[in-house]
């Protein structure tokens, strides 16, 4: 019985020609130790650039709920004695809290966030761009929380512009509820911080997580 030949027939593996994107790093350009710092300094770039009609080119939005907190300076400027905590000029009468009449001794915390916010909006002319710090501000917090949870910048550097200038969350700022944004800011730290209590708990992270509460309330209606 004649023994059969069998060929064999090699396959030749055809290879992709590397493409830009496929063969990007960020390490070539950028070394890993500036990395971050840049990243932020990206993120604050294209907020001064997306808003930059708000910040430089004096104009502003304008809803019912905008004009409507607009009477909140009256009620700033009456004289009071002690704590008035209801605001009767919007939406028929609302709680107000104590610290919209000015600085008070026992909230710091409120104090130092309000000094951060002006000084972010500082160079600005119209006022209404002090609320973007809170969009700016979810930005970085998201940016924190999906890098310590997957240790990828550039992946962190999407999700937090993702976030920030998502539809339902930037509107907020158009339609005039800011208080929202406000209080949306801290919550990637909040969630990260419980992500780290299922390990430990340290006591300075339960002082950050008081803070962070209390920057939080502090958006509330005042």
């Amino acid at each position: 019985m004649s023994a059969k030949k069998i060929k064999k027939t090699a396959k030749k593996s055809i290879s992709e020609k590397p493409t830009f994107i496929s063969n990007f790093s960020i390490d070539k350009y950028i070394p890993e130790k500036y990395q971050t710092i840049f990243y932020l300094v990206v993120i604050l770039l294209l907020f001064l650039f997306f808003f930059s009609p708000l910040y430089f080119g004096g104009m502003t939005f304008q809803s019912g709920d905008i004009v409507t907190s607009k009477s909140v300076k009256t009620y700033l400027e009456q004289e009071r004695d002690g704590f008035t905590l209801w605001n009767p000029y919007v939406f028929g009468g609302m709680p107000a809290y104590a610290i919209a009449v000015g600085y008070k001794w026992f909230n710091l915390i409120y104090v130092g966030l309000d000094a951060l916010r002006s000084t972010f909006s500082s160079p600005f002319t119209v006022d209404y761009a002090k609320w973007t710090f809170y969009l700016l501000g979810l930005a970085y917090t998201m940016f924190a929380f999906f890098y310590y949870r997957t240790k990828n910048k550039l992946v962190s550097f999407i999700v937090s512009l993702a976030v920030a200038f998502c539809t339902g969350i930037v509107v907020f700022l158009y339609i005039g509820h800011v208080t929202k944004l406000a209080a949306l800011w801290v919550y990637p730290v909040l969630f990260l911080l419980l992500f780290n209590y299922q390990k430990r708990i340290k006591f300075v992270e339960i002082l950050i997580l008081i803070v962070l509460i209390c920057f939080s309330l502090a958006g509330t209606y005042r």
